[in-house]
């Protein structure tokens, strides 16, 4: 189940439980280690990152986004998945 979250008075996405987000991180790096389809790296890397954003784990989520648009570069993927990481970077680097 994914983890809940709101926003603070300067409108940050906040965990609703640290421990409970950052397991869920885990989960879908695990996720990501199983897979080769590129589609599915990009997904799962983008929600990695989101998740990083918002336990302030800033360096990595730049680092995981930054990995989605290589692999959307590399394999032709298309201006959707460029467009939604490029948003997620955005947010990151905000």
């Amino acid at each position: 189940m994914k983890p809940k979250s709101f926003f603070d008075e300067n409108l940050r996405d906040i965990p609703v439980d640290e421990e409970k987000t950052r397991a869920y991180v885990n989960q879908l790096k695990s996720s990501l280690r199983k897979t080769l389809e590129p589609r599915e790296q990009v997904r799962l890397l983008g929600e990695i990152a989101a998740y990083q954003r918002q336990l302030g784990d800033l360096e990595l989520s730049e680092q995981n986004l930054r990995h989605a648009l290589e692999i959307i570069d590399s394999g032709n993927l298309g201006i959707q998945f460029e467009t939604q990481q490029k948003i997620r970077l955005a947010h990151t680097l905000q």
